[in-house]
């Protein structure tokens, strides 16, 4: 029996364990799969300092205890509003669900509307969140007296700054999107006793920092809304200095700064620009020319006013390069014994000359820069320059020359200078060619030979080019400069001008210096003269009619001829057609050149050698008699004066008078002022003339009357009225075959 029990007791055991392992892997596996969730139980109040409660529960499995993560927020402030910190709660074993209390709920004066508690469960590997009930939130409900129509606290305008650099103005009121509600008024206060009146701020608009609480005030009910609480931080910009540098020449310049705080930017220009470097000390690039910087620092969220750092670079002043030189002391005869320092210098900037050895004895001075040495010691003497208005780091600069001073006693020295030309008459502005050949007829080599040759206005002749076999040409001057010619040697230059006006002239080479000084002058000079041809132009005129009736047409014909083979320019020749001479201009025709009526010039640019150029002009008859009309060249380049003769011609035209009985005259003037004298045109015989067209025009061509079958009854009146004064132009056919008559009439009121 008793081994029968135990049989049972081992068989029970048995399968107790095999439960339990069950069991075991049964929960797990629910485990793994619970749902967790928060839902808001009981809200808080500062009345009695209740606690609200959130419920955390599970579905699945309970035989295990779980954990659940969760973190707090809300409107409310923990540690401030109440005391509950976040993290993690458990769900204890065959429990589905377990309370989490807000503690710590404090009953404060503030009137701050009701706070929120939001309870969000937080990701666990060991369970899902409900979707749906992942979050929930009780109010902490408040005590204090809140309007009952201003339930609501001023809302937030986001995107408003809250930090600000240095001095600012800002109204608070800003920071408030909502519309004040009716009979409150939006009230700012430094405390968040809202009902302390002795912390409103009299204006919206501040200039300080600070925690600023901004509400309704309903005063007829004494009563707020709950605050809207503004933090203004002010913080002060970095404060930047820079050193300026100066350096000598081009080069790199290290620029310093500092400030009060933050880091160092460096940029090219005082506004946007380049950032060129970060930092203290700032090495610029190869500068040529002075160059400003910027440097500006920023910190908490300020930025510095930039300021302008300048690399200053200085010139270097140059004091040149020196050419030593001779000079004579023994004077006359054309020996140089004064020596201008300047002339010995070249590419050198300001500066000044001092005297920096002479031979024994010596009287020398430095007279604007010129020395002579005139009956001074033989040797040598040195003179230096040193640059002056340097500016630091820059130094004075200097450069030394020698002058040797020689007796320049006489030798046989002995240059010949020959001048020919290749044309010994030409025409003003033709070009000639002149050939200079100087030879040294001495045994020894002569240095730093001059022959002059002046070649502009002032001689007749205006420089063009040159061709040096030896030494070069100065056309400013005039002079041929030779370094050395040797014993026996010779040289020669061509130099090409172009005659500048009329007459003949001398054109002069002269040897005005050498080294020794040539004092056998019989040869030293040589002239060519160059005569000057006349250019001749003529002009001839003519009619096509000599004997003409008042209102007929003449063609005057002008003919310009070159007689040389020169060219002439800036032609002017003058014919008057006028009125006073008994012609009015019609037309004209040239062949070249313009013809201006109002002066009655005919110009030309230029006419060729043996060239002829036309002017006709086509004319009026204006009245009777005999009229003489005379052309003449009244300018050109050169003048002409070689036969002044032919520069004029003269027409002779007779205008026939007509008789005034015969039928089909027309009386030119009439006077219609309604006195009954002469008020009308009139045509001898006009009613013989059946047919007969009659039309007036002004002087500018335009028709001003016109008539078929005219009954001699035109007053002188036209479209707009009477027509002014004046002279007018007809046109009448009689239509009887007879030639078409024209002339002009006058209007006399």
């Amino acid at each position: 029996m008793k081994i029968k029990q135990l049989d049972s007791f081992r068989i029970i055991k048995k399968h107790k364990a095999y439960c339990f392992l069950v069991l075991f892997l049964c929960f797990g596996f629910f485990a793994s799969a619970q749902q967790v969730s928060v839902q808001a139980d009981a809200n808080a109040a500062e009345t009695g300092s209740v606690s609200g409660s959130f419920r955390i529960s599970r579905t699945g499995n309970t035989f295990t205890g779980l954990r659940v993560n969760f973190t707090i927020s809300g409107t409310a402030t923990n540690g401030v509003d109440y005391n509950t910190v976040g993290g993690s709660i458990l769900i204890p074993v065959l429990s589905r669900s377990v309370s989490l209390d807000i503690e710590g709920i404090v009953d404060d004066t503030l009137i701050e509307g009701d706070e929120s508690v939001i309870i969000t469960i937080s990701e666990n590997a060991n369970y899902d969140i409900n979707p749906l009930a992942g979050s929930d939130r009780i109010a902490i409900i408040d005590n204090e007296p809140v309007c009952a129509t201003t339930p609501n606290a001023p809302e937030l305008r986001t995107g408003e700054e809250t930090t600000f650099c240095d001095s600012f103005t800002k109204d608070l009121n800003d920071y408030v999107s909502s519309v004040t509600p009716a009979g409150t008024v939006l009230t700012w206060s430094s405390s968040d006793d809202l009902l302390d009146d002795s912390s409103y701020y009299d204006s919206s608009v501040i200039g300080f920092s600070g925690e600023f609480y901004g509400f309704y005030l309903d005063e007829a009910n004494n009563c707020v809304s709950p605050p809207l609480k503004i933090t203004i931080v002010q913080n002060n910009s970095p404060t930047v200095t820079g050193t300026s540098v100066s350096r000598c020449g081009e080069g790199v310049v290290t620029l310093s700064g500092t400030t009060t705080d933050g880091s160092l930017l460096w940029y090219d220009a005082p506004t946007g620009g380049t950032l060129v470097h970060t930092g203290l000390n700032f090495d610029t690039p190869i500068l040529a020319t002075t160059t400003s910087y910027y440097v500006e620092a920023t910190a908490n969220g300020c930025t510095s006013a930039r300021v302008e750092v300048v690399a200053t670079i200085n010139d270097q002043p140059s004091s040149g390069t020196g050419t030593n030189t001779t000079a004579c002391s023994l004077p006359g005869n054309g020996r140089v014994t004064a020596v201008n320092l300047d002339d010995q210098l070249t590419d050198a900037d300001a500066g000044e000359w001092t005297i920096t050895s002479t031979p024994t004895s010596s009287s020398i001075t430095i007279d604007a820069n010129s020395v002579d040495f005139a009956n001074q010691p033989l040797g040598e003497y040195q003179f230096t320059y040193t640059t002056t208005g340097f500016v630091a780091p820059c130094e004075a600069e200097t450069t030394t020359i020698t002058v040797t001073v020689v007796d320049c006693a006489p030798t046989d020295t002995d240059l010949s200078v020959v001048k020919t030309v290749d044309k010994d008459e030409v025409f003003t502005g033709e070009d000639v060619t002149f050939t200079i050949t100087v030879e040294n007829l001495t045994g020894d080599a002569v240095t730093a030979i001059e022959i002059t040759d002046v070649l502009n206005a002032t001689t007749g002749f205006s420089y063009v080019s040159d061709v040096a076999q030896l030494g070069t040409f100065d056309s400013a001057t005039g002079i041929w400069t030779i370094p050395e010619l040797a014993a026996g040697e010779s040289t020669s230059i061509q130099i090409t001008a172009a005659v500048v006006d009329g007459g003949s002239h001398i054109n002069t080479a002269e040897i005005t210096s050498s080294n020794p000084v040539d004092l056998a002058t019989a040869n030293n000079q040589s002239s060519v003269t160059v005569g000057i041809k006349q250019i001749d132009m003529s002009v001839s005129k003519s009619v096509d009619k000599t004997t003409t009736t008042v209102g007929d047409i003449v063609v005057f014909t002008i003919t310009l001829t070159n007689e040389t083979d020169g060219l002439v320019t800036d032609i002017s020749v003058t014919d008057r057609i006028e009125n006073a001479m008994g012609f009015t201009y019609v037309s004209h025709t040239t062949t070249a050149g313009n013809y201006d009526v109002a002066t009655g010039i005919w110009t030309l640019n230029e006419i060729l050698g043996n060239e002829e150029q036309v002017l006709e002009i086509t004319a009026m008859v204006l009245e009777d008699g005999t009229h003489e009309n005379t052309v003449e060249i009244t300018d050109s380049f050169p003048l002409d004066i070689a036969n002044v003769e032919n520069n004029t011609a003269s027409v002779i035209v007779t205008v026939e008078p007509r008789s005034n009985d015969e039928c089909g005259f027309l009386f030119n003037q009439f006077s219609p002022n309604a006195d009954g004298v002469n008020d009308f045109l009139r045509i001898n015989c006009i009613e013989n003339y059946t047919g007969n067209t009659l039309v007036i025009f002004n002087r500018l061509g335009s028709e001003v009357y016109s008539a078929t079958n005219y009954q001699n009854n035109w007053d002188g009146t036209w479209k707009k009225g009477d027509l002014p004064n004046g002279t007018y132009f007809y046109v009448l056919d009689l239509a009887d075959g007879s030639e078409v008559k024209k002339g002009w009439i006058q209007i006399i009121r």
